[in-house]
């Protein structure tokens, strides 16, 4: 059980960091509040994996 925790720890983390990679690279992320499709769609992969 530990084991399965651990894994979905880290895909969370790296969900996360690929969202916030995403919204250093992107032109069209400057802030939160102005967010392009696929910085939602990566947003929602990490929410998905929090539940």
């Amino acid at each position: 059980m530990r084991g399965s925790a651990a894994l979905r720890d880290a895909a969370r983390a790296a969900a996360y960091r690929a969202y916030l990679d995403h919204g250093h690279t992107c032109p069209l992320c400057p802030d939160h509040a102005s967010r392009c499709d696929t910085a939602g769609d990566l947003w929602a992969a990490y929410r998905l994996l929090c539940r």
